[in-house]
C-alpha cells in the first residue's frame, strides 16, 4: 500500500511538473507575441484562483490545466492591466483561439496547440491589413471619380458667326414699299461681322433722320 501511494504521488508530481513547464512555455510565447513579455515575470501557483497583475510587472496565473478558457482569461487580464499590450494583436489572438482550438474546461492543451494559435493570429493580422489597404484604395478611387464628376463645365466661347442681328428683320426693315420686295443687301446674316452691322445700322438711322427733316408740312 505504501508503495502504491508513493507511485501515485510520484506520478502526480511528474504530471504537475510537466503541466507547469507547459504553462511557462505557452504563456512566454503568448506574451512575446502580444509585446508584453519583456521585463514581466509570470508566477504560477495552485493558491491563485483568478489571474491578476501586480505592479505592472508580475502576472499571477492559476496553476491549472492549460485550456482555452484559461488562455482567454489571462489574455483579458494582460490586455487590460499590462502596459504596452497591443490591442490589434490581442484581438487577433482571441479570434485565433476560437478558430483553432476546441472549447471546454477540461480539454488540456499543449505547446503545439499554442504555436498553432499564434500562427493563425499572424495570418489574421495580415488578412486585416490587406482588407484595410483594399478599402482605402476603393475609397480613394471613389473620391477621385466624385471629384472629376463635380468639375464645373467650361462655358463655350461665342464666335462671330454665332452673333445674330436682332435689331432689324428682313420682313420689316429691309423689305417694304408697295412692291414688297426685299433689299438683299440689307439682310444681315450670322456671318457678317458685328462691327459692320453696327456701322450699317448707324447709316440707316442717319438717312431716315435727314429724310424726316427735309419734308415740308402742307
Amino acid at each position: 500500500n505504501d508503495d502504491l501511494k508513493q507511485n501515485k504521488k510520484k506520478k502526480a508530481d511528474d504530471d504537475q511538473a510537466r503541466n507547469l513547464e507547459t504553462l511557462q512555455v505557452a504563456f512566454r510565447k503568448i506574451l512575446s507575441f502580444m509585446g508584453t513579455g519583456s521585463g514581466r515575470k509570470v508566477i504560477f501557483s495552485p493558491d491563485v484562483t483568478v489571474a491578476f497583475v501586480h505592479n505592472n510587472r508580475y502576472l499571477f496565473v492559476p496553476e491549472a490545466l492549460l485550456t482555452r478558457e484559461l488562455l482567454v482569461k489571462v489574455l483579458n487580464v494582460c490586455q487590460c492591466h499590462l502596459d504596452g499590450a497591443n490591442g490589434e494583436k490581442y484581438s487577433c489572438l482571441v479570434q485565433a483561439l476560437f478558430e483553432s482550438l476546441p472549447g471546454g474546461r477540461t480539454r488540456a492543451l499543449n505547446v503545439e496547440d499554442v504555436e498553432k494559435v499564434i500562427e493563425r493570429a499572424r495570418q489574421v493580422k495580415k488578412e486585416n491589413a490587406n482588407f484595410l489597404a483594399q478599402s482605402r484604395g476603393k475609397n480613394f478611387a471613389g473620391s477621385r471619380r466624385n471629384r472629376e464628376s463635380e468639375k464645373p463645365e467650361v462655358p463655350k466661347k461665342e464666335s462671330a458667326n454665332d452673333v445674330m442681328d436682332l435689331t432689324e428683320s428682313p420682313t420689316r426693315s429691309s423689305c417694304g414699299g408697295k412692291s414688297g420686295r426685299c433689299d438683299r443687301s440689307r439682310i444681315v446674316t450670322p456671318s457678317v461681322d458685328l462691327e459692320a452691322q453696327i456701322a450699317r445700322i448707324t447709316r440707316t438711322v442717319g438717312r431716315k433722320r435727314r429724310n424726316t427733316d427735309g419734308v415740308d408740312d402742307d
